[in-house]
């Protein structure tokens, strides 16, 4: 990734509230984007705190394939932390796992962004299943983008 030059080094350290002993969470009394993960402007860029203190303390992260490529992960499940102890490197799928593990991840109704019920879900795809719709139409219809329309009649959106 590098993304790191000296000056953005103190700024970083700055911005990170160490814990009483080497094992707390480091907080940050920087910036929070609003799921309250830390970011610092790098550049032109926003970065991650975590991937900034991975960075610093650690190693430089390498580039990933596909579309998430590597992420930089919290084993203490605290957003806020930049602890270098607490990260660790995995794809997002990793992370995906790790969050449904440990039941941080809510699904479906029960997610904090979810727009539609059950009902609403075997609505549409029982429009869909009759070959009268597209998935446009019916993103129009219940307010939701194609490919999200595209996701629930699959079966890879509203999973059982």
């Amino acid at each position: 990734m590098k993304i790191l030059r000296k000056d953005y080094k103190g700024r970083f350290w700055r911005n990170v509230v160490r814990g009483k002993n080497e094992d707390d969470c480091w907080g940050w009394c920087g910036y929070l984007d609003t799921n309250g993960y830390p970011q610092m402007m790098v550049k032109t860029k926003v970065v991650m705190a975590s991937h900034l203190s991975y960075e610093i303390n650690i190693s430089q992260i390498p580039k990933g394939k596909g579309y998430h490529g590597i992420c930089v992960l919290h084993i203490c499940d605290n957003p806020n932390c930049t602890n270098p102890k607490h990260l660790r490197l995995g794809t997002h799928k990793d992370n995906m796992l790790d969050m449904k593990n440990k039941g941080i991840v809510s699904k479906n109704e029960k997610h904090s962004r979810a727009k539609h019920t059950w009902a609403i879900v075997r609505k549409i795809r029982k429009l869909y299943k009759t070959g009268e719709y597209s998935h446009r139409q019916l993103g129009q219809m219940f307010d939701v983008s194609h490919t999200g329309i595209g996701g629930i009649v699959r079966n890879k959106l509203w999973v059982c």
